[in-house]
């Protein structure tokens, strides 16, 4: 992100008995009446607007296992301290420590993996879809290819489908692709094509971390019949791989899809939350929000 986007202004190290245990990267911006040049500070992004067009999520604190919830409260409250700033934005998050409102919620679905087959523990009718799929298609997984060529491909396929609809899709901007080719050429990501007899049918772009995948972004052909669910059916393949590589569950990520609900066993919830200095035109849009400043959540 620092290398394609630039700087980020602000570094938070949390330290306990002079070891380092979290470090948090914050990017300035000036943010809502810019009549008044009001700053805000962004957790996981830096300086540049366009860093937000990544859509950070299960965002935090970088801390030492078993130490997130103890570091997040450090960092924010080492925050709240800090000068320069009336806006402290935290996006997507999986945990929120201290005196932040809540400005909007996802849901996040996701599937734990295991030995069995994860098609068993989905829906009768989401097991008929993805079967009929599978067999109407004759479709199968590749890894481990030209993960370059075949994000451009990704990009291709994913571009045309959201331009149908007048969206620009998550590959509009240079830096945004830049900083996705740095990934697959660092090892910290990779694509899965997906084909019927050799012919392409999409692709799956997917970070792997920790034991967990994050399914990120995808690029499909879409087929005229409505019974060949390539979505449905590719991540079904995925998931049943990652399952035999013994990692522990699947993230969709934020987005209650009817694709995800499918697939999906269980979901998180991420927040996008925020902090302010408590200044009149703070106090003047909550309570035109009806919001409560004295109920923080705490440990969503």
């Amino acid at each position: 992100m620092l290398a394609e986007f630039g700087p980020a202004s602000l570094l938070v190290e949390i330290r306990q008995g002079g070891a380092l245990v979290g470090l948090g990267m914050l990017g300035r911006r000036d943010r809502r009446w810019d009549v008044l040049r009001s700053p805000s500070l962004h957790l996981g992004e830096v300086d540049d607007p366009a860093s937000a067009a990544l859509c950070t999520e299960y965002n935090g604190f970088l801390a030492v296992r078993g130490l997130e919830a103890q570091v997040t409260r450090a960092g924010l409250a080492a925050l709240h301290a800090h000068g320069g700033w009336r806006e402290l934005v935290l996006p997507g998050m999986s945990m929120v420590e201290g005196p932040a409102r809540v400005t909007r919620r996802h849901l996040a679905p996701y599937a734990l993996l295991g030995p069995d087959d994860p098609l068993d523990a989905l829906s009768r009718n989401s097991r008929h879809q993805i079967r009929r799929s599978l067999k109407l298609y004759n479709m199968t997984m590749e890894k481990g290819g030209p993960a370059q060529d075949w994000f451009e491909r990704l990009m291709e396929l994913h571009g045309a489908y959201w331009r149908g609809r007048g969206q620009p899709g998550a590959f509009a901007l240079p830096k945004v692709v830049a900083f996705h080719r740095r990934l697959l050429a660092a090892g910290d990501a990779e694509v899965l094509r997906l084909s019927d007899g050799g012919d392409e049918i999409g692709y799956l772009y997917n970070f792997v971390h920790d034991g967990w995948v994050y399914a990120y972004q995808s690029g499909f052909r879409y087929d005229p019949d409505p019974r060949r669910k390539p979505g449905l059916a590719g991540h079904l393949l995925a998931m049943r791989s990652y399952g035999a590589q013994g990692l522990r569950g699947y993230r969709f990520l934020a987005g209650d899809s009817r694709y995800k609900s499918s697939l999906a066993t269980a979901k998180d919830q991420l927040v996008w939350a925020m902090m302010d200095r408590g200044d009149l035109l703070h106090r003047l849009e909550r309570w035109l929000r009806h919001e409560d400043p004295l109920s923080p959540p705490h440990g969503v």
